[in-house]
């Protein structure tokens, strides 16, 4: 195992240009310098023509995720550049739609794919309060992307916007092949680099209830302010 192999490895689903040499050595001088730190800091360094390529899809459990949903508006963390939210505009189903992110390239495309009120910001920073009682809350492939504390930090700043009613989806939680496992461990080792995180799913100590659901085979959950309001 060496810095490039395990680049490789983790970066085998983004489109195949983001592959090339150039682009690995770049990522291994930055890792040296330690001038990032971990898979979310990897689009600001993608060209722009490349970026929309990285979410030029839809999620593949996208139809699943609308019938999973109730009736209302929805707010989307970490909603990339708004592909997701721009179908779920398109279902009578819903209506109101909000979205945060942080990277501000990435937040420029979502002009382009959604109507929805978008706020740059970082989730766990952001203050859940200015905005109306959400119905919905989808926190999809971020989870496991991000730290265990920042994923906490999300599910209780969060609560100022909740009904009893509000459902929040989470997921999905993905299972490292052994490849992918060695190649993270590698770089956490070497350079204190995340490029997946643990994925946090201690909801009951924040005060949620949750069931365990598939969609497509995938493993996601489905949680809600527990019913005690002092949890």
């Amino acid at each position: 195992m060496n810095t490039k192999i395990a680049l490789q490895r983790l970066l085998s689903g983004l489109p195949q240009e983001l592959k090339n040499e150039c682009f690995l050595d770049k990522l291994e001088i930055l890792l040296k310098a330690k001038e990032i730190k971990s898979s979310a800091d990897l689009y600001n360094l993608i060209d722009e023509e490349y970026l929309n390529k990285v979410f030029s899809n839809p999620t593949k459990v996208s139809s699943k995720i609308e019938t999973t949903l109730k009736p209302g508006n929805v707010l989307e963390i970490a909603c990339g550049n708004g592909r997701l939210l721009s179908q779920l505009e398109k279902n009578p189903k819903f209506s109101g739609f909000f979205g945060i992110d942080n990277n501000q390239r990435i937040v420029s495309l979502i002009a382009k794919n959604t109507k929805a009120k978008i706020f740059l910001n970082k989730a766990e920073n952001f203050n859940y309060g200015i905005l109306p009682k959400i119905d919905n809350i989808i926190i999809n492939n971020f989870f496991g992307m991000i730290s265990i504390l920042q994923s906490k930090k999300i599910l209780l700043a969060i609560k100022k916007c909740l009904t009893p009613e509000s459902i929040i989806l989470i997921g999905e939680e993905k299972k490292l092949s052994a490849n992918i496992n060695e190649a993270n461990q590698y770089l956490i080792k070497k350079y204190n680099f995340h490029f997946y995180f643990p994925f946090y799913k201690d909801f009951a100590s924040d005060g949620y209830e949750y069931k365990k659901i598939k969609m497509d085979q995938l493993t996601y959950y489905l949680l809600q302010l527990h019913e005690n309001p002092n949890n």
